[in-house]
């Protein structure tokens, strides 16, 4: 039987908060931001990641670096990244 709570959990990769924490550790308030996503990361079930999957994002990761456009949006600011936090529909945006 599936638990009313299994309904809202969320799920997210390794390289996922891996990005994450380097944006954190690359901002103007790098411990602030951290215990931030200590805390957003709390409820958050990591999922495991095979090797093919893990080289297939590094070899893009290196891809889009090369030609300077690692984690900008096409208006060339900042990533934007949205998450369902899996609580009666809330959103959180990073």
């Amino acid at each position: 039987m599936i638990s009313p709570d299994s309904l809202y959990r969320t799920e997210m990769v390794p390289i996922t908060v891996a990005e994450l924490t380097f944006e954190a550790q690359k901002s103007r308030c790098p411990s602030q931001n951290q215990q931030a996503l200590e805390q957003f990361l709390l409820p958050l079930m990591i999922l495991d990641l095979d090797k093919e999957a893990a080289q297939a994002y590094g070899k893009l990761r290196a891809l889009l670096e090369a030609r300077g456009s690692a984690g900008k949006t096409k208006e060339g600011g900042g990533r934007l990244l949205r998450v369902e936090r899996g609580r009666k529909g809330g959103k959180g945006v990073l």
